[in-house]
């Protein structure tokens, strides 16, 4: 299994709990992970030559020797991210193991002067599991536990306190293994609320019926395409299309066969458009297409017919009732239209030109609508 496949989809928690030195997750990439081991060495360093200089825990010269060791092992970590030596993943799998067996041996060396930095292995462990998955979490926390049980058996310090030094190496496991369990599964509720609140607002702007957008939903994909238009210019296609005869289904078919008839046509208009154009349902039998990047009239022109066709194919169980459509076209960019609400107006007087005339048909509203 590769790297990649390592990685949870957990999101990673900006916070505290992600700065351990294998899994920081405020520095992105290897590169500033690598950095930031030398600036932890360079702090502790730091702290331990201030405690050395005031006297305030009597001799840390083994301490500052160990931690200086570490530090210049970040550096040569550096050089080898830099140089891009191995694969990631070999790279990632032992710059873990190097991390805890080298705080380890600090311990180890430094005895109750670095006791104070027993709980770096337990918390490299975590933030390694925070960011590469529960399986990069559960070879850290286990080479954690190896080499802290290895420091506890063998160091009179810490042979002082052996409940203690058991409650450490459990936690080396223990801490992290929940750590990430609890991050998943914070982070699956998180999805799933957030595709509950898009399936809710989908719902705000869809149809119930047909399953189109309804008026609010059309008319944010307008607000965009109108954008688009007088932003760059690009070219589009507003379809506003009303149908002829649906009154005689509803009045002498009855109203539960009007709604079949109403699905129907949007099922035929979705069939005629690409998935990039947009149906919607305005009200009742009227029904409106926008087409991103249709410039050519011929092309719209075309759809018209096919939607004109597609309508009247839809078969009414009742002689004598045939379904029409009267279509208004508005082409974008349009010097008249400067609002979404614009391009409907626009294409819906072009369609009621139609339905005064000859019905069944469409036409093209004017630059000046």
């Amino acid at each position: 299994m590769g790297l990649k496949k390592e990685l949870p989809s957990i999101s990673r928690p900006r916070s505290i709990l992600a700065i351990p030195l294998g899994g920081v997750d405020f520095v992105d990439g290897e590169g500033g992970q690598a950095a930031l081991r030398v600036a932890l060495a360079l702090f502790v360093l730091g702290c331990y030559g201030v405690a050395q200089l005031t006297g305030m825990f009597g001799d840390l010269r083994v301490a500052l020797q160990c931690v200086g060791g570490y530090l210049l092992f970040a550096c040569l970590w550096c050089l080898i991210v830099a140089g891009e030596v191995g694969s990631e993943r070999a790279r990632l799998l032992t710059v873990i193991m190097l991390d805890e067996f080298a705080f380890c041996l600090v311990m180890w060396r430094g005895e109750e002067a670095t006791a104070v930095l027993a709980w770096l292995p337990i918390f490299m462990s975590l933030g390694n599991g925070l960011r590469f998955g529960m399986r990069i979490a559960l070879y850290s926390a286990s080479l954690a536990a190896a080499c802290m049980s290895a420091v506890f058996i063998s160091v009179p310090y810490w042979q002082q306190y052996g409940a203690a030094s058991i409650g450490m190496v459990l936690a080396a496991v223990i801490v992290p293994v929940y750590g990430v369990a609890l991050a998943r599964k914070l982070d699956e509720r998180r999805r799933e609320a957030e595709r509950r609140a898009d399936e809710a607002e989908a719902a705000t702007r869809t149809d119930q019926l047909t399953r189109a957008a309804n008026r609010a939903g059309f008319m944010k994909a307008m607000a965009r395409v109108v954008d688009e238009a007088k932003s760059s210019g690009m070219a589009a296609c507003v379809f506003y299309i009303d149908l002829d005869g649906f009154k005689s289904v509803n009045d002498q078919v009855g109203h539960h066969a009007g709604d079949r008839v109403l699905v129907e046509v949007a099922e035929a208009l979705r069939a005629c458009v690409r998935s990039t154009d947009v149906v919607g349902r305005l009200g009742g039998d009227e029904f409106a297409i926008v087409a991103r990047g249709m410039s050519d009239r011929r092309d719209a022109e075309a759809l018209a017919e096919k939607i004109a066709v597609a309508v009247r194919a839809i078969e009414i169980h009742r002689a004598g009732l045939q379904l029409g459509a009267s279509i208004g076209i508005c082409m974008l960019p349009n010097a008249a239209v400067s609002a979404p609400q614009d391009a409907i107006d626009a294409a819906d007087q072009a369609m009621l030109s139609v339905k005064k005339t000859s019905k069944n048909g469409f036409q093209f509203a004017s630059a000046a609508a």
